[in-house]
């Protein structure tokens, strides 16, 4: 096992764009995932209010997000946008569900 000699950068997203793009895939996936997160669907509301912020609390304060300037203050953002899309798709899911099916027709 060789050591590195300087910083490893890891890019995952080209751009914010690329980042969007990926989060909104990710939470289509996840919103009509397995029966386990289709009975959790009555916490969806509280989890929309509450786990945005804490996402944000934890990657900017906590994991030292603020070091990395301009920069760790939007990667903060972007992931309380996921955590908050991931709970609003699944908030939609649900109303949707209660009024007869994927479409909401009955």
């Amino acid at each position: 096992m060789r050591t590195l000699r300087g910083d490893l950068l890891h890019y995952t997203y080209r751009s914010i764009a690329d980042h969007l793009r990926t989060i909104d895939r990710f939470t289509a996936r996840g919103r009509t995932g397995d029966a386990r997160t289709r009975q959790r669907c009555g916490a969806a509301l509280a989890g929309l209010l509450l786990h945005p912020p804490a996402k944000f609390l934890k990657m900017y304060l906590l994991k030292a997000g603020f070091l990395d300037g301009t920069a760790g203050l939007i990667i903060a953002v972007l992931g309380s946008y996921y955590v908050f899309l991931k709970y609003a798709k699944l908030w939609e899911w649900h109303q949707r569900e209660k009024k007869g099916g994927p479409d909401g027709n009955q």
